[in-house]
């Protein structure tokens, strides 16, 4: 499963790891960059094969473009996303049926 294969545009998905992206079509630069956290909400817009990627599984060449809730159109890998409700499952998996043994 996959953000790409089960999101639709406008989307809400949700970060799983924090990572540091320019905005979608400039090439990175920290004076341009953003911080995004782990529990940041974005929007799907769509996915695309990284066609400079050196990975041959199709899982870790796989792109999301989403746009925050500014509009900003950013471009990261599927690996940082889950949807939604896969985060709500998270969210209350751990709230109520995890024990750290």
């Amino acid at each position: 499963m996959s953000v790409h294969s089960e999101s639709r545009e406008n989307d809400k998905i949700v970060i799983i790891e924090s990572f540091t992206g320019c905005r979608d079509g400039i090439e990175f630069s920290w004076e341009e960059a953003r911080d995004f956290k782990i529990g940041e909400f974005v929007y799907y817009l769509d996915g695309f094969k990284d066609p400079d990627s050196i990975f041959s599984q199709d899982h870790l060449s796989w792109m999301i473009r989403f746009k925050t809730g500014d509009g900003q159109e950013y471009t990261a890998s599927q690996l940082y996303f889950v949807t939604n409700e896969v985060w709500c499952n998270l969210e209350n998996f751990l709230k109520n049926d995890f024990r750290f043994e």
